[in-house]
Formats: C-alpha cells, structure tokens, sequence
C-alpha cells in the first residue's frame, strides 16, 4: 500500500500529470494507492500495526500492517545551483517542463 496527502505520487515533487501517471503505474502493478490520505496514528497490536488512516473527506479507515515507512520529506541541496546563478526557492525552481530559468541549463 502507498499513501500520501497528494493527488499524485510525489505531489510536491513532480508536476500533477507525472504524479496521476505513476498513481495509475502503481494501481496496474497491485499496488494499492490511495491518494490524498494520511496516517492519523500508529500502534501497535500484537506482532502488527494499526494504522488510522485519514482520507481527505475525514473518513478514518483502520489498517492492519506488518510494517510501515514513513518518508517525512526532503531538505533540497541548492548550493551549487545557487553558486552559478540558478533560482532556488525550496528547491531549483523550474517550469512545466522542468527547465531552469538559467540559459545554459
């Protein structure tokens, strides 16, 4: 199983085509996907763990696991882009087709 608070798979990351793309990649390999969730809590019950997971309409929904990684995100490196010139905001700032304001990149 795969949740996260997006619409799409690396919604912060990717452009929302790119995330709906790979919800669909994911749903076709049996993964379940569920977009726009969140775990609410954890504990643990017995040898597994019970997540409560949030959808965005407030349903909770309890799920039965044997494990769980949480990718509680990313802190960009932007050095070198800024060294040369390049827009940097939380990340290298690019466009719809993931080009860089900067001429020669």
């Amino acid at each position: 199983m795969l949740l996260f608070p997006e619409h799409g798979v690396g919604g912060r990351l990717f452009p929302e085509g790119h995330g709906r793309f790979l919800n669909g990649y994911y749903r076709e390999r049996g993964v379940d996907v569920r977009a726009q969730a969140k775990v609410a809590s954890v504990r643990r019950s017995d040898d597994r763990l019970l997540l409560a997971v949030e959808s965005i309409d407030g349903r909770l929904e309890t799920l039965r696991v044997n494990a769980a990684v949480a990718g509680l995100g990313i802190t960009p490196a932007t050095a070198l882009a800024e060294s040369v010139g390049v827009e940097v905001e939380d990340g290298i700032v690019v466009d719809g087709a993931l080009r860089t304001a900067h001429p020669a990149i």
